[in-house]
Formats: C-alpha cells, structure tokens, sequence
C-alpha cells in the first residue's frame, strides 16, 4: 500500500487529532505536511504534487483548496463544513461529513422529545445538499424544518428571534460564516429564556 499524504491546515487540536486517529487506523507511512505561510505553502505543494504518493488527506477547509489544485491525486477532505462554497467536490475529491449523520439527529431529537412538529435551522448559503438530506430526515420524523440563509452572525441572530415563535426548537448547524461566539451565547440565551430547545452537534 502506498504511504498516505497528510495535509493538516493548521496545527489545532481539531485538525491534529484526525490526524493522528488516521495514524491509528493506517498501516502504512504516512507523510504528514502542515500549512504555515505563503512561500512555504508554495514549497510544499510543489513537493506533495512531485511525490509518488497518489492519495491525500487534506484536513481542514486551508488544507482542502491546496490539494484541489494538486492534479493527477486522489484527495480525501475533512472538517470542511462550507465545501459547496468552494467546490470541492470533484471526481477525483470526495469529503467525510462534517457533522453526524442528519437523519439520526432528527431520530434522536425525535425520540427525545416526541412533541416536536417544528423546527427552525439558519444557515450560510450554498448548503443544498445538507438541507435536502435534513428535509428527507424532518419529515420522516413528522417535524417541519424551516430553513432561513444568513450573510453574518448578526442576520442569525436577527432571523432567531423572527423564527423563535413560530418553532419549538433550534437545529443548530456549524456554519462559521454566520456563527460566532457572541452570538451562540445569544441564541442560547434567548432560548433559556423563550423554553425553546436547541439540538447542536
């Protein structure tokens, strides 16, 4: 088996730990790259698309754009919630899920608290796949999913509170273009406060 290219976008723990579950569960050499600054991002991308190594891990969104201008490789890309946006699914990309199978949330929400009929999730855009799958996965659990898309933290903050009458419960999804902080601490306050359930993996 060929050694297996690791790119890591930064050195975080989020990103170094499915790194180093990937060592465990790999037989094999592993070369592991982390991205740093601009010149040594251009040396090591040179050095990843001269290897012999076929197939890359690219951990994070960073590590992600890089191999998608590698040619001739496979990649496979994690911790990338946002991968719509920049297009990485080709047919030589595919990517593991971000977050836990949609279907099994509603299942367990469901099971969870047996009156939920609704529910509300806000979103950055170009997230169609996701949605599609919730949707498929609200229904079968007899709740109705409203999907409201936002440009900032502050427009998801804004659409809560204009949704927070209407739904029992808030799907809350990692979107980090319209999450922050700030305003986290703020839906679940509000939520506290309203009796409103969030679900957040």
């Amino acid at each position: 088996m060929p050694a297996l290219v690791v790119l890591l976008s930064d050195s975080s723990p989020a990103f170094a730990g499915v790194q180093r579950e990937i060592g465990k569960k790999y037989p094999h050499r592993m070369e592991t790259y982390t991205l740093g600054n601009e010149s040594t991002n251009s040396v090591m991308q040179k050095k990843i698309q001269s290897s012999d190594q076929p197939i890359i891990v690219a951990i994070g969104l960073p590590a992600a754009r890089m191999a998608r201008e590698l040619t001739g490789k496979k990649v496979i890309f994690c911790q990338v919630f946002n991968y719509e946006d920049a297009e990485l699914v080709t047919p030589r990309m595919k990517g593991v899920s971000a977050t836990a199978p949609v279907r099994e949330q509603f299942r367990v929400w469901k099971a969870l608290y047996p009156k939920l009929t609704r529910v509300g999730v806000i979103t950055g855009r170009n997230l169609q796949g996701l949605m599609e799958e919730a949707q498929a996965a609200a229904k079968e659990n007899k709740i109705r999913l409203d999907h409201v898309e936002a440009r900032s933290d502050k427009e998801t903050l804004y659409a809560y509170k204009q949704l927070s009458p209407k739904m029992q419960g808030l799907w809350l999804v990692p979107d980090n273009r319209v999450l922050s902080r700030d305003v986290i601490r703020d839906i679940m306050a509000h939520s506290v406060k309203e009796g409103k359930q969030v679900a957040v993996f």
